[in-house]
C-alpha cells in the first residue's frame, strides 16, 4: 500500500521556493526524510517522493509505501522526520 500525508514544516526544497509562492513540479526535499510506522521499535522507511504539493503553497506532501512488516491496526503512530527532526 502507497499512502500520502500532508503535512507542514518541512524546511528547504529543491529547487528553492519563496516564501508565499506555490510548489513548482517537479520539485523534493533538500533533506534526508523517514517515515516511522509504529512509534519506538516501529519500522522506518524511506518515502517515493518528500517535497512542496504541486501548485499549492507550503503543503508538504510525502508518498510512501508502508512495509510489509510495519504494525497493523487502527490506531498505528505515524511520524516524519525530516533530517533526523
Amino acid at each position: 500500500w502507497i499512502v500520502i500525508i500532508w503535512a507542514t514544516g518541512q524546511g528547504v526544497v529543491n529547487p528553492p521556493v519563496a516564501t508565499g509562492q506555490p510548489g513548482p513540479s517537479p520539485n523534493s526535499l533538500a533533506s534526508n526524510v523517514l517515515v516511522n510506522f509504529g512509534g519506538v521499535g516501529g519500522v522506518t522507511a524511506t518515502p517515493d517522493f518528500a517535497g512542496i504539493t504541486a501548485g499549492l503553497v507550503g503543503l508538504l506532501q510525502v508518498n510512501v509505501r508502508i512495509p510489509t512488516n510495519a504494525p497493523t491496526g487502527g490506531a498505528v503512530p505515524v511520524s516524519i522526520s525530516v533530517q533526523g527532526v
